[in-house]
């Protein structure tokens, strides 16, 4: 396999982002390095700048792996082609192959029927020699007959009519001339006609055996042609396993660097993730330190308002619910104490160490009383927005008063309002109790303005 220099200078460069490598700094550069910055090797990187830097990167191992990836899809692509091509190669061989048995069966044949052929004319010239033979002495005995009448002259009629001794001499002489006349001529004419019948049947011969040889001449051609094509073929196939093998190796390479690339967006990916989680993890700090400090800021600004404005808060707090007149007061200067008979306070408003496991750290309220059952009343008229239950608050109320100002009475033992419903300032809407995290009973009572928690105890007083 070939060396895949690109991934690991990548991998080195990354490595130099994550700390991987140690590269020792010069007094002068750590010197310069302050709070919030991340030495790379060389240089000083701000962190909000480390992110884009990994996503540029990111963006450049992404391009090499899609690169890497069209060219491996290219390549797995010509390889299925000349796959194809060989199977269609190695069918047509196969057809040939299939021709050339075929033709040799043909040939076979051919030759055994001109063998056969050859063997019926060789017969065939034996008997025409034959019936030569048989003419030529049958035209030799004419002759000699026809030279003897020659020589002895013809018999007239009168000489066989004198010489005869009798009528049947004649007759028998008459017979015997006749017959010999008709044999004479019967037998040129049967030798004539047999030479004439094994002269054609010995063309028929010559001819069938002509166009066999034709025939065979041509098979041989074209077995020729398919040996050729065979050999061709072959050589075409050897060709293409060649490229088949040289792409595949190509292939697999490409794949390895597709694997690396892949590892490497993977990583990356893998690192910018760990950024942002470390950046958002630094934001929902700075977030919550904001929070806190603008909530402290806010009661502090509305301390002083409140000192400014009213002076000392009111004691607003009764002896009972049932002593307190119930109005339909909003204004948060009129605020009265939400546990009646019951001045006790625990912990206040503000940072505080957890009382128990799932507990705030920082306490948006004031904790008052510990009297299991007692009422709890509206601190001033309003809507009820929430009357439910969760798993730290316990069973809780939240009051809209209108212009931005809520309050929350948490850890219940019974809700006696609902969602919804109009309360007066001083109506009861529930009992005290020890309701979702919770280590004794008591009242958790909040004042929120525009969203933001504030200390009850600027407002309230029993």
């Amino acid at each position: 396999m070939r060396k895949r220099k690109a991934g690991v200078a990548l991998f080195l460069l990354c490595a130099l982002f994550l700390g991987l490598v140690h590269v020792p700094m010069t007094k002068a550069a750590s010197a310069g390095i302050v709070a919030g910055d991340i030495y790379t090797g060389g240089s000083v990187l701000r962190e909000e700048d480390l992110e884009e830097k990994l996503k540029k990167q990111l963006e450049e191992a992404q391009a090499k792996k899609n690169a890497i990836e069209s060219k491996k899809n290219e390549l797995a692509e010509r390889s299925k082609n000349l796959k194809s091509e060989y199977d269609d190669i190695e069918k047509y061989i196969q057809e040939m192959d299939q021709k050339q048995s075929d033709m040799l069966l043909e040939i076979a044949e051919l030759e055994a029927a001109l063998d056969e052929l050859k063997a019926e004319l060789e017969i065939t010239n034996q008997q025409l020699a034959e019936a030569e033979k048989k003419e030529q002495v049958q035209y030799e005995a004419l002759k000699r007959r026809f030279q003897y009448l020659y020589e002895h002259g013809n018999l007239t009629d009168l000489e066989v009519l004198l010489g005869s001794r009798d009528l049947s001499d004649i007759l028998n002489y008459e017979q015997y001339a006749s017959s010999i006349r008709v044999y004479d001529y019967l037998l040129a004419r049967r030798y004539s006609e047999a030479k004439h019948d094994v002269e054609l049947v010995k063309e028929r011969l010559e001819s069938q055996i002509s166009v066999l040889e034709s025939s065979h001449e041509l098979y041989e051609q074209d077995f020729a042609y398919v040996q050729e094509v065979i050999a061709n073929k072959e050589a075409a196939l050897a060709d293409y396993e060649e490229m088949i093998g040289a792409t595949e190796e190509d292939l697999e390479e490409y794949l390895s660097q597709f694997n690396d690339a892949k590892a490497d967006v993977d990583k990356l990916k893998g690192d910018i993730a760990k950024e942002q989680a470390r950046k958002a993890a630094e934001a929902a700090k700075k977030a919550a330190e904001e929070l806190k400090k603008r909530q402290q800021q806010e009661a502090q600004q509305s301390k002083e308002e409140r000192e400014k404005k009213y002076g000392n808060v009111p004691h607003t707090g009764a002896s009972s619910a049932s002593a307190i007149t119930k109005k339909n007061e909003k204004d948060p200067s009129k605020m009265i104490w939400p546990l009646p008979g019951d001045s006790r306070t625990g912990s206040g408003f503000g940072p505080r160490r957890a009382p128990i496991k799932g507990a705030s750290t920082f306490h948006k309220g004031v904790d008052i009383g510990g009297k299991f059952g007692s009422e709890i009343v509206a601190s001033l008229a309003g809507t009820v927005k929430i009357a439910t239950y969760s798993s730290s608050a316990g069973n809780y109320i939240e009051i809209d008063h209108g212009n931005g100002y809520v309050t929350r009475y948490l850890h219940c033992s019974k809700l006696l309002v609902k969602k919804g419903d109009t309360v007066l300032q001083g109506q009861v809407i529930g009992l005290v109790g020890s309701t979702g995290v919770s280590t004794a009973p008591h009242l958790h009572f909040s004042v929120v303005i525009d969203g933001v928690s504030v200390d009850p105890l600027l407002y309230v007083r029993y």
